[in-house]
């Protein structure tokens, strides 16, 4: 394990360049020294080997003519005289003189062992065979060109006292006297030569990105160090001014360059956890009709007097007050640790200086007032998302007071509950807008009938109306989330969530196409001028298989009179592909008649209440008939609403309406029920 993490690379990766250099010194004068050890233990052993053969060569010149006699005269005296000279010959193991396969003398030095095998080996003339740590070497006895016998000697190559012990430990001793010095100046270049490297090293783990503390480095050198400090401190400082300017930009609105609701947000959350014990006061502050001023005057006047805004509540409040823009025309104060009186004020100063001030675009001048919602808090009262909701009750229930309005949070305020309530209803109504949910909340798609007067057909139509089940089941109808629903803004989402939901269903299912006569999908009065409603629609024509001209939008009377007049253009377009437009309750606003010469539409639904009371009251009867011919004289069809008895649908049959609609047809029932008939 120890071996596997020592040379694991990432231990040498941890290393600093210093104790690198160091390593990579030792490493390289160790192995320096192992190849010159190698080769001198290379030349020793060449040494021996060459001491061996010479000695052979002496040992068979001065045995030469003792053997030869010893041959011829079998003197045993002389072989005695043989083994004494062998014996003065330390490096001699073994020596042998036989003629042709008969020995006739042999020596072996006392201790010493030659395998069998070697004795027998079979070596050419005076060619020297070295195996192991021996030398064996074959000689013949000759005499005047004639051989007589031959000689084999065994020579020990260890015998020979070369030095090399003496040497490998000189050798040794010098490296690591070497070696301590090398790493000695290792050590010390190291230091010299990675000190700059390691301030830049230093200073780069000071650094604060948070603070934007970038510390800065020098040195006095002119070469490539000083290119890279002058680089870092270059870069450093690059990125500094940019990191303040990105916290700037994170922080503050870029048109007014007050705070931002993130920036806000954690001021509020700085106050909620102090406890210094003092009071303070968050307050929402809202330009009056700014969409009206925006849409009216258009956009560059509406920064304009956002800017202006901006300006005007900065020099009517103190110096430690917290400014932010959330939003639209809407701005946010924070006063922290000072007494509801001083923020009221201050709120009055804000208030009656915007009352003051006046904008002119195009030759029109345009008044400014504000409604504001305050809410006092201390320290545990409220998290962050409470005392914004607070804040956002106190501001609704200044609006529906009127403009320039001030209002303070009370939870037992109508308006405040009614506030609250839209807070619960619209957190469903998002829930049910989703794809997916896992708590069950979501949409139902219902439908009534509208039957045709005045002819037969197998053909249905109807109107698609909408239902909210929360997570328990439960089933919450229209007039108790549309409201908050618009409110809140999320109309034209619900809007295209039916179209969605109810083309998916009806375009699965053939049959039913084949059998529908028309649908009415009502929308909400800002949703025909929603670029985004607008968009899905040319989407969808391209792209869904649905027979357009069974198509009917349904806008109502008191929301869209002035809208369908500026989008007169996407009608058009709508027209051109078949679908038609409704409008509903009509007869409800102060100038109908005169919105029914210029509005282009193509079916007219008579409010129900007309209708209800027409059978008893002789006005509602003349104003049902009267609608319905002027109707007709303009070449649109006329639905009556709200028919919940025989008498009613007969009655408005003989008037000439084309449809009728109500419990006396039929209750709303789920379009899947409606469908499977």
């Amino acid at each position: 394990m120890k071996l596997r993490e020592a040379t694991d690379p990432t231990v040498w990766k941890k290393l600093s360049i210093r104790w690198q250099l160091v390593a990579l010194l030792v490493l390289f004068l160790s192995a320096i020294q192992v190849l010159s050890l190698f080769a001198t233990y290379y030349s020793d052993v060449q040494l021996r080997k060459e001491l061996a053969v010479e000695q052979s060569k002496t040992l068979n010149i001065a045995l030469q003519s003792d053997m030869l006699r010893a041959i011829v005269a079998s003197d045993m005296e002389l072989l005695s005289d043989i083994s004494s000279r062998i014996e003065g010959f330390r490096a001699v193991r073994y020596l042998s003189l036989s003629v042709g396969d008969r020995q006739i003398f042999q020596y072996a030095r006392e201790g010493s062992e030659i395998p069998t095998h070697l004795i027998q080996s079979a070596v050419n003339y005076d060619e020297p065979l070295f195996l192991d740590d021996l030398l064996i070497m074959r000689s013949a006895v000759r005499q005047d060109g004639f051989e007589y016998g031959q000689v084999q000697t065994y020579f020990d190559l260890s015998s020979y006292h070369t030095g090399i012990r003496e040497t490998l430990l000189q050798t040794l001793t010098r490296f690591i006297v070497a070696l301590t010095l090398a790493i000695a100046v290792a050590l010390w270049l190291g230091r010299r030569f990675t000190e700059p490297f390691t301030r830049l090293a230093d200073a780069m783990s000071e650094v604060d990105i948070e603070s934007a503390d970038f510390p800065s480095v020098s040195v006095d050198t002119e070469n490539e160090i000083r290119i890279l400090y002058d680089g870092y401190n270059e870069l450093t400082r690059k990125v500094g001014l940019s990191t303040q300017r990105l916290r700037y930009l994170s922080e503050h609105d870029n048109l007014t360059g007050l705070l931002n609701r993130y920036a806000i947000e954690k001021e509020v959350e700085k106050c909620l956890s102090s406890n210094s014990g003092g009071t303070n006061t968050l307050a929402l502050v809202g330009i009056d009709q700014f969409e009206l001023i925006n849409d009216s005057a258009g956009s560059d006047t509406g920064d304009k007097l956002l800017k202006q805004v901006g300006l005007i509540i900065g020099s009517n409040v103190h110096d430690n007050t917290r400014i932010a823009r959330r939003g639209g025309g809407n701005f946010i104060i924070l006063f922290a640790d000072q007494t509801p009186q001083a923020a009221q004020k201050q709120c009055l100063d804000v208030q009656r200086a915007l009352n003051r001030y006046r904008i002119t675009s195009s030759n029109q001048t345009y008044e400014i007032s504000v409604s504001i919602g305050l809410v006092q808090f201390k320290l545990g009262e409220y998290d962050s998302q409470q005392l914004f909701q607070a804040a956002d009750s106190a501001f609704h229930a200044a609006r529906e007071q009127g403009p320039g309005q001030i209002s303070h949070y009370n939870r037992e305020q109508p308006l405040t509950l009614q506030y609250s309530q839209d807070l619960k209803v619209v957190s469903l109504l998002r829930d049910a807008l989703l794809p997916h949910t896992d708590n069950g909340v979501h949409f139902a798609l219902y439908a009534q009938e509208i039957v045709p007067l005045q002819q037969q057909t197998d053909q249905v139509s109807y109107e698609i109306l909408i239902r909210l089940r929360d997570s328990k089941g439960q089933m919450i109808y229209p007039n108790a989330f549309l409201g908050a629903a618009s409110r809140f803004s999320l109309m034209t989402s619900i809007d295209i969530y039916v179209l969605k939901s109810y083309f998916k269903l009806v375009c699965a299912n053939q049959k039913h196409l084949d059998q529908l006569a028309f649908v009415n999908i009502n929308l909400a009065g800002l949703t025909l001028k929603s670029e985004v409603f607008q968009n899905y629609l040319v989407s969808a024509i391209e792209t869904v298989n649905f027979p357009w001209e069974k198509l009917v939008l349904e806008v109502t009377e008191t929301s869209a009179v002035g809208d369908l007049a500026q989008v007169s253009s996407f009608i058009k377009f709508c027209r051109s592909h078949g679908i038609r437009i409704a409008l509903d309750d009509f007869g409800t606003g102060m100038s109908s008649f005169e919105y029914l010469k210029h509005l282009p539409l193509d079916i007219v639904k008579i409010d129900g209440s007309f209708v209800r009371d027409m059978l008893s009251d002789s006005v509602d009867f003349a104003t049902v008939k009267y609608v319905n011919e002027i109707c007709k004289l303009r070449g649109q069809e006329t639905v009556a609403e709200f028919i919940e008895t025989e008498e009613h649908a007969a009655s408005v049959r003989a008037i000439g309406y084309d449809y009728g609609q109500g419990y006396f047809f039929g209750r709303p029932m789920a379009l899947t029920a409606l469908m499977g008939r």
